[in-house]
């Protein structure tokens, strides 16, 4: 999803049904080692 449109963190997180776009991040960083933001830069720079 991150790497499919350009909709802002903020907005994915509401729509995942996180209540804070913070809780977001720390689990999507948690999981992948990186920041939603930071996977999102990496993803279209290797594209």
């Amino acid at each position: 999803l991150l790497a499919e449109t350009d909709t802002p963190i903020t907005q994915l997180a509401f729509d995942l049904g996180f209540c804070a776009s913070q809780h977001f991040s720390g689990h999507f960083k948690r999981a992948f080692g990186l920041t939603p933001t930071a996977w999102r830069k990496q993803t279209a720079a290797a594209h």
